[in-house]
């Protein structure tokens, strides 16, 4: 393996077994330029050195677009016949590596609006621990659904989902929906889904904001402020 296969050989720690499978088809796409220095590699790709860093280790997924330019990059600079994967299979590779990349999200802390109040809580753990799972298993589903429609390069699905995600989760659910995509390098997704809900109410508004805060992406509760509630952001 070139320079850059070899600085870069470990997965990002949280690779799931069908993301690697992308990666790997990604790295032998990647390895047969010629030039093996990952700084000459992302002007061939026309990318950041940085994202290829993120895409070679795992830890980003491109787009559908994003994925496309790279296979026809590479594909310019060392011709047809010397592309080791083609395009249609780079894709159905990253739909899976999506779809069990988002369904694999860990369950997460019940958010302060959906908390339990004290007389239910003394009634035991049961009913609280149903909520919390039905909970977790929405955030999950809308992750996932997200995940394959954005792999799919399908923006309508995205757009509905996105939509539909802000009537039936709450703030919080939404904050944790924003912030696991905010960690997977998903900031497109994650806007979709703030500005799906610009008919929520200002109070719903102001929770999630809260939300958003308190996991650390106070850009994205400006963001949201400014969008949904310009009068009060300004």
């Amino acid at each position: 393996m070139g320079a850059f296969g070899r600085a870069k050989t470990d997965y990002w720690e949280g690779c799931t077994p069908a993301r690697i499978a992308f990666v790997d088809g990604l790295r032998g796409l990647i390895d047969v330029l010629e030039n093996k220095k990952h700084e000459k590699r992302a002007q061939i790709l026309a990318i950041p050195t940085s994202t290829l860093s993120c895409y070679w280790s795992g830890r980003r997924v491109p787009n559908l677009a994003t994925l496309r330019g790279l296979h026809a990059a590479v594909t310019a600079s060392v011709g047809h016949a010397n592309v080791p994967v083609t395009l249609q299979e780079l894709e159905q590779r990253r739909i899976t590596a999506a779809q069990r990349r988002f369904s694999s999200v860990t369950a997460t802390p019940a958010p302060k609006d959906a908390a339990p109040s004290v007389s239910t809580a003394s009634t035991g753990a049961g009913p609280a621990q149903d909520r919390q799972g039905a909970a977790d298993a929405s955030i999950r589903q809308v992750l996932a659904d997200l995940g394959t429609a954005h792999a799919a390069g399908d923006r309508r699905s995205v757009i509905t989902i996105a939509w539909s995600a802000n009537k039936t989760l709450t703030p919080g659910e939404i904050g944790t929906v924003v912030t696991t995509l905010h960690a997977d390098g998903d900031a497109d997704l994650a806007e979709a889904v703030l500005l799906g809900g610009r008919d929520r109410s200002t109070a719903d508004t102001m929770r999630l904001a809260l939300a958003l805060i308190d996991q650390g992406l106070a850009p994205a509760a400006e963001q949201l402020m400014q969008a949904v509630l310009p009068t009060l952001a300004h």
